[in-house]
């Protein structure tokens, strides 16, 4: 993925769009903003160019 997550309040529900390398777009939708910074959080990670974490 070259595009980063993006994180927006649309209408009282936070949406992140999040760019596939088949040019198209998927879409999450959260209640509150926490839980959506949590999430984008996971995808704003998994495009770093660090090693994977071990859980």
């Amino acid at each position: 993925m070259s595009a980063k997550a993006q994180l927006t309040n649309e209408d009282g529900v936070w949406v992140i769009r999040v760019p596939k390398p088949n040019g198209s777009v998927q879409e999450f939708r959260c209640a509150s903003e926490p839980q959506a910074k949590k999430l984008l959080a996971v995808f704003l990670a998994q495009n770093a160019d660090a090693p994977p974490r071990r859980t």
